[in-house]
């Protein structure tokens, strides 16, 4: 190939590049350019949308002692302050008594031992959470109350064995919330085994 065509060559590759140039600097225009990526960004929030729409289930948060603890929404009636407790013998050591709720008499429970929850002394942020599983209604006494919230089924894990927490067939698992470990508690298997005293009228 001679020095002229070498520089024919280096031309039409110089006009090409040129013509791309061209096109492309007049096919996209400022407004374009700006619809342009309007629409990324739009199809970008639906990819999140689409990532984070997983089954979640809604459960409520709670405080024993240094741990954290959920339940549920599902079996949850009502969160109210906590209210006078009459101790009923010959009962299992969760059950601390019977408390009255607008006229009915329901079990109180506190299940930190059950859990192996630390000790705390009943204080003015202590909560009953109401409870109700197959028509059997109980107050859960709880530290504090947190939130409520959804939680997505993907980000529930299998608590491990050896954990602090020994009664593993009551727990469906533990999610991560802020760096910090909340136990899901199985409400359902819970309740259908334990010896409670069952709500009655007065």
């Amino acid at each position: 190939m001679s020095h002229n065509d070498n520089m024919h060559t280096d031309e039409v590759f110089d006009e090409v590049h040129k013509l791309i140039s061209s096109l492309l600097t007049r096919e996209i225009k400022p407004e374009q350019q700006e619809k342009i990526l309007r629409e990324r960004a739009e199809k970008l929030k639906k990819v999140e949308k689409e990532e984070d729409t997983g089954e979640k289930i809604d459960v409520v948060i709670f405080q024993l002692g240094n741990d954290l603890f959920a339940l549920e929404a599902q079996y949850i009636h009502e969160i109210r302050q906590i209210g006078e407790i009459t101790p009923v013998p010959c009962t299992p050591d969760f059950v601390l008594g019977i408390t009255s709720v607008r006229g009915s008499i329901y079990s109180a429970l506190d299940i930190r031992k059950y859990f192996s929850a630390d000790e705390k002394i009943v204080s003015p942020e202590s909560m009953f959470i109401l409870t109700i599983w197959n028509r059997i209604e109980v107050c859960l006494l709880v530290d504090s109350v947190l939130e409520k919230r959804g939680v997505p089924k993907r980000d529930i894990k299998p608590i491990v064995t050896g954990s602090k927490n020994a009664n593993l067939n009551y727990i469906i698992g533990f999610v991560l919330l802020n760096e910090k470990m909340v136990t899901l508690i199985d409400w359902n298997g819970f309740i259908a085994h334990a010896n409670i005293v069952v709500n009655e009228e007065v």
